[in-house]
């Protein structure tokens, strides 16, 4: 699996949370970063449920014209082998995927600017 790019945060608009209690904390800010770039990125969230696929990874983005998707975690928490393979086939097919967790999330404004110029 490829390294995630570990990024100073340039965006001012609004400093980082710097304590995160859980992944839903993390998935916060992710939807905080996401909505920085207004109009040009959509991205939705697919449900989680009984009947669903454990390979979907948290969001899916299009951001300027460029698909991927996040998969956010929380402390040792690991991606499963599907959503392994899932991040496997979106950087394969050239989009952009990122594990984010609280140890890394500073970075995602950028790294998301940088996938998709």
């Amino acid at each position: 699996m490829a390294e995630l790019i570990q990024l100073k945060r340039k965006n001012p608009r609004r400093a980082p949370r710097t304590v995160y209690k859980n992944e839903d904390d993390v998935k916060d800010e992710v939807k905080r970063v996401l909505g920085l770039f207004g109009e040009k990125c959509y991205w939705l969230m697919p449900s989680a449920n009984m009947y669903g696929s454990n390979e979907k990874h948290d969001f899916h983005i299009v951001l300027n014209g460029y698909g991927g998707t996040i998969e956010t975690k929380f402390g040792n928490n690991k991606m499963s082998e599907g959503q392994s393979r899932c991040y496997d086939r979106v950087v394969r097919a050239g989009g952009f995927s990122f594990l984010i967790d609280e140890k890394n999330i500073s970075g995602l404004y950028d790294a998301l600017r940088l996938a998709c110029d």
